[in-house]
């Protein structure tokens, strides 16, 4: 057999048992979180609750597109700060347009099998999270003064962290 021919078989097993997606993408991205004012603490959950990353802000976080087989990764991230309300932003995962190539190219065991096995078939769809934190009413961060509130004056995102003093 010639070296051409040996070339030629050899790319089309290749074409065959891989992934569109999984050739021409990859599996983790950078995310990029900002916050305003920055130096906001930031946690990331996955789907499943887990902590996949705690830090500041500004951050570049890399993180998985796929959950799973056949599943894609979902992100929450939470940001605390001193003197601002707790907010949430989400990252979420959609299916990455060279996934469809393995149809237009009659790659079967690559849609059926190799790019969801890598996680190649998704690719994460937000990846700037900019969050403009909300300031608490009657906060300030320069002076420490004791002030008493009525449950109705505490936000709700607070509301979780109250401690009971005495009965």
């Amino acid at each position: 057999m010639n070296r051409k021919t040996t070339c030629t078989i050899l790319a089309v097993i290749f074409l065959m048992f891989a992934g569109c997606a999984s050739v021409v993408t990859k599996t983790v991205y950078p995310v990029q979180i900002n916050s305003v004012p920055a130096g906001a603490k930031i946690y990331i959950f996955n789907s499943m609750g887990e902590k996949v990353y705690e830090g500041l802000t500004p951050a570049v976080v890399h993180l998985q597109s796929s959950a799973g087989f056949y599943k894609r990764a979902a992100y929450s991230v939470t940001f605390i700060k001193d003197g601002f309300e707790e907010e949430k932003a989400y990252i979420r995962c959609k299916v990455d347009g060279w996934y469809y190539g393995n149809i237009f190219l009659g790659i079967i065991p690559g849609m059926l099998v190799v790019d969801p096995a890598t996680g190649a078939m998704y690719k994460i769809e937000n990846d700037r999270i900019m969050k403009s934190l909300t300031p608490l009413p009657n906060y300030s961060l320069n002076t420490a003064t004791l002030r008493i509130y009525g449950i109705d004056d505490i936000p709700n995102s607070m509301k979780d962290r109250l401690v009971l003093i005495s009965d």
